[in-house]
């Protein structure tokens, strides 16, 4: 799990190649070309040790990104690889991606959710949830869909930073917690009286 500090240091990055990428209007082929980058080095532990060792020089794993992506990654996103190994930031390079699609999402208006129910939703549910929510938030929105038979009925939708909670589930607990504090009170009222 990334730290805050690595997230920022990979938002930095990140926002310096997809203005770039803007100016050449390349995002979408760099957010691509990242994209498969990024999940080489998770499918890869390998791939992954050797960008994080400290033990390796920074030319080398740069020569080495050179030789193995030079005729398949576009001289932008090759160019954007030998400043990070310069950097030795290449340890980020799963962050950068995540932070640059995350870039291309805002400046497109999309935004991507999460939407748990208690049983599986058709895909015709699933579409129609997310062209009513696109609608309230005037952005396109794409749902994830997860099952948790926990909330027992109803739905809870994330978004971004915005959790909707309509369970059932935090419905009876929120009824639970109000029929506790009136006991509570009740309790309190009748040692008051003396009862």
């Amino acid at each position: 799990m990334a730290s805050d500090q690595s997230r920022a240091i990979a938002r930095v990055y990140a926002e310096a190649l997809f203005g770039i990428a803007q100016e050449g209007e390349q995002s979408e082929r760099v957010r691509q070309e990242l994209h498969i980058l990024a999940e080489s080095i998770r499918g890869s532990g390998e791939w992954k040790t050797f960008l994080e060792t400290p033990a390796i020089r920074r030319e080398e794993k740069a020569a080495t990104l050179k030789r193995v992506f030079g005729g398949t990654l576009s001289e932008l996103v090759l160019d954007f690889l030998m400043v990070v190994a310069r950097k030795d930031r290449l340890g980020l390079l799963c962050e950068m991606e995540q932070s640059f699609g995350n870039l291309e999402d805002e400046a497109a208006g999309r935004v991507q959710g999460v939407l748990v129910t208690a049983v599986e939703l058709s895909k015709k549910e699933r579409v129609r949830l997310a062209e009513q929510v696109s609608q309230v938030l005037r952005k396109t929105v794409t749902l994830e869909s997860k099952v948790d038979p926990g909330i027992l009925g109803g739905m809870v939708l994330r978004i971004e930073d915005t959790v909707m909670d309509g369970s059932v589930g935090r419905r009876l607990r929120e009824y639970a917690e109000h029929l506790r504090r009136g006991a509570e009170r009740a309790l309190d009222v009748s040692q008051v009286l003396g009862e």
